[in-house]
């Protein structure tokens, strides 16, 4: 670790940035309801095939009876493409489907921007 963020990893920064990623209003309103590292599993069969998700949720907000309301991914990605935004919402959506969650929130941690997912 050093102390200047542009020589290398920066616990400051770090910490810094996982700050203000908490404090975001989108973020706070959840913090709460939170559960991390989440596992995330379903099997959805058609005539012909059967679909499974397999996973970890970054984050689970869960309601005050105990289902599944929100879910969060976190990203580090300092300019994230078009290509990998969509990637990144594909795999929310996969488990807003797998939980039933209707939220899904893609947090940006770099710039603190949040995506709305549903």
């Amino acid at each position: 670790m050093v102390d200047d963020p542009r020589a290398g990893l920066s616990a400051g920064e770090v910490a810094g940035c996982i700050a203000r990623t908490l404090a975001l209003p989108e973020v706070a309103e959840l913090r709460p309801t939170l559960v991390p590292e989440f596992p995330v599993y379903a099997s959805e069969a058609s005539d012909d095939a059967e679909r499974i998700t397999t996973g970890f949720a970054d984050a689970v907000g869960f309601g005050a009876d105990g289902t599944p309301e929100a879910i969060v991914d976190w990203k580090s990605d300092v300019d994230p493409r078009t290509a990998a935004s969509e990637r990144y919402r594909a795999q929310i959506r996969s488990y807003l489907q797998a939980t039933g969650a209707e939220r899904g929130l893609l947090v940006f941690v770099t710039h603190g921007t949040v995506l709305e997912v549903s």
